[in-house]
């Protein structure tokens, strides 16, 4: 409980707070149509209630904590701790998180945009060993393969 909170630190448990709501209502929505524990819409229910719960605690525990950027205008704060969660690396994996989800809704398929999207991020994050990416590629994929295609047979997008 001691400290301060780091730049963005309180408004990021409100977006987790709101992102659980979002998540929780469509849970609800899964659940409604099979309404069992074993449902598909049962683990989901309870994820986004973890995400609400924990979230208000880290909420409640920054009530009692000082920012390090106490007695700033809220623009200020708002602009430092902006800058301070979202970094360059941050924003880039984000950017090609979204590319990723546009290339898979836009029917490139699994196969072909998730090893493309794993070479891209890993050479990014390291900034070197491109090789190495390509053969941790090629595991990752040969694993996700036989463990969701083989294993449980699931029909990849």
């Amino acid at each position: 409980m001691e400290g301060k909170t780091r730049p963005g630190e309180k408004g990021f448990a409100f977006v987790l707070f709101g992102f659980g709501v979002l998540v929780l209502a469509e849970a609800v929505k899964m659940y409604q149509k099979d309404p069992k524990v074993s449902s598909y819409g049962a683990m989901p229910v309870f994820l986004g209630c973890l995400l609400i719960l924990f979230s208000l605690i880290i909420i409640i525990q920054n009530t009692k904590k000082k920012s390090e950027m106490s007695g700033q205008s809220f623009k200020t704060q708002l602009s430092i701790g902006w800058r301070h969660l979202f970094q360059i690396d941050v924003a880039v994996m984000i950017l090609l998180l979204l590319a990723y989800s546009v290339a898979l809704f836009l029917g490139l398929g699994f196969v072909i945009a998730t090893p493309i999207f794993l070479w891209v991020s890993m050479s990014y994050l390291t900034r070197k060993k491109y090789a190495m990416n390509l053969v941790y590629t090629a595991i990752v994929m040969a694993f996700v393969m036989l463990v969701f295609k083989v294993v449980f047979r699931v029909v990849l997008p």
